[in-house]
């Protein structure tokens, strides 16, 4: 067996500004893999409460847009 045969990737993909429609439907899926509520987040957006984070369902979006974001922005989506 190959090295990586059967193995998927968590990088998502990199747009190279080709075949845009393909890379929108490689990039939802990978976004959409790391759960509910990280698509949900990019999907519907976030708007930052303009008083401290108090509650559970509050605190839950932050961090699932902060997920979000870190998922769409980090390094590890990156062609190496």
């Amino acid at each position: 067996m190959n090295s990586g045969e059967g193995f998927s990737s968590n990088k998502a993909p990199l747009f190279d500004g080709t075949n845009y429609s393909f890379w929108k439907l490689k990039m939802n899926m990978c976004l959409s893999a790391l759960g509910y509520e990280i698509w949900e987040a990019i999907k519907n957006g976030y708007t930052a409460p303009s008083t401290p984070i108090t509650t559970t369902t509050d605190k839950k979006a932050y961090e699932s847009n902060s997920k979000a974001k870190n998922a769409i922005c980090a390094d590890w989506w990156k062609e190496s």
